[in-house]
C-alpha cells in the first residue's frame, strides 16, 4: 500500500510513514530539524544577551558550566554539625514519608487507629524535611551566590578563548591558504562527495587534525581538507 506526502508530492510505501502522520518520515524529521535549529538560535541569542557575552554558547556548555560551578562553590563551603544533623533529618523524613505511602493503603484494611499512626508518622516526616531545611538553608544561599561568580567568571574565560581562538579564521594568512585549498580539491565535500554550492555559503575548509589540539598543524595544506557545513559541524573536535 503507498500514499503521497502532501510535503514532498512523492509516493511512498506506507512503511515510510510514521503511524498516524500525514507526512513521510523524511520530511517528519526534516521539520523536526528546523524546529531544533530555530530553538538552538534563539536560544544563544538569549544567553548572549543575558550575560552581555560577545561570543554565542550552546545550551550543553552553558549547562555544564553551571554544573561546575555549583559543584566547585559546594566543595568550597565547608559543612558545619548543623549540616550533618541536617543531613540525618532529611534521611530520616524521606524514609518515614515513603514507609507512610506504602504502609496507609494497608492501614485502611487494618483499622483506623493504624491509619491515624500512619497520618502521624507522615506530619514527623515532614517536619523533619523542614527542619533540615531550614538548617541548611544559610548553607544553600552561600553556595548559590558564589556559584553565580564562578559561573560569570567561566563565561568570561569560554568567550575570551572563543575569541581569541576565532580571530585566527580572520587573518589573511589563513584566508588565502582556505581559497588555495578550495581550488585546489573543488567544491565537493570529501564526506558525501556532493558539489558544494558557493552562493549558500555551505562550502567551509576544516582541519582534519583539530587545531585546538595541532596548533602546529594550523596552516598545513596537507592537514586541510573540504566540507560541506552539516559534515564540519557533525566532525566537531574530532579526527
Amino acid at each position: 500500500m503507498a500514499r503521497t506526502c502532501p510535503q514532498c508530492g512523492r509516493t511512498k510505501p506506507e512503511r515510510e510513514f510514521w503511524w498516524g502522520a500525514k507526512r513521510c518520515r523524511k520530511c517528519v524529521a526534516r521539520r523536526s530539524g528546523a524546529e531544533r535549529s530555530k530553538d538552538a538560535v534563539e536560544w544563544r541569542e538569549y544567553i548572549k544577551s543575558k550575560h552581555g557575552l560577545l561570543i554565542s554558547i550552546s545550551r550543553k556548555t552553558y549547562q555544564q558550566f553551571w554544573r561546575e560551578s555549583f559543584s566547585e562553590s559546594d566543595s568550597r563551603i565547608p559543612k558545619t554539625a548543623r549540616h550533618f544533623v541536617a543531613s540525618h533529618l532529611q534521611n530520616a523524613g524521606l524514609v518515614l514519608l515513603l514507609a507512610c505511602v506504602l504502609g496507609i493503603p494497608l492501614a485502611l484494611l487494618v483499622g483506623l487507629f493504624s491509619l491515624k499512626y500512619g497520618l502521624g508518622l507522615t506530619a514527623v516526616g515532614v517536619l523533619f524535611l523542614v527542619v533540615a531545611k531550614e538548617l541548611n538553608s544559610a548553607r544553600e544561599q552561600q553556595v548559590a551566590q558564589l556559584a553565580e561568580s564562578v559561573f560569570e567568571v567561566k563565561l568570561k574565560v569560554h568567550e575570551s578563548l572563543q575569541l581569541e581562538y576565532e580571530a585566527f579564521y580572520r587573518t589573511d594568512e589563513w584566508k588565502r591558504l582556505r581559497q588555495l585549498v578550495i581550488e585546489r580539491d573543488g567544491p565537493f565535500c570529501r564526506h558525501c562527495e556532493r558539489r558544494v554550492r558557493l552562493e549558500d555559503d555551505d562550502i567551509t575548509v576544516d582541519h582534519i587534525k583539530p587545531r585546538s589540539l595541532f596548533p602546529e598543524a594550523a596552516l598545513d595544506p596537507e592537514n586541510l581538507q573540504v566540507l560541506c557545513r552539516r559534515h564540519n559541524s557533525a566532525k566537531g573536535g574530532t579526527w
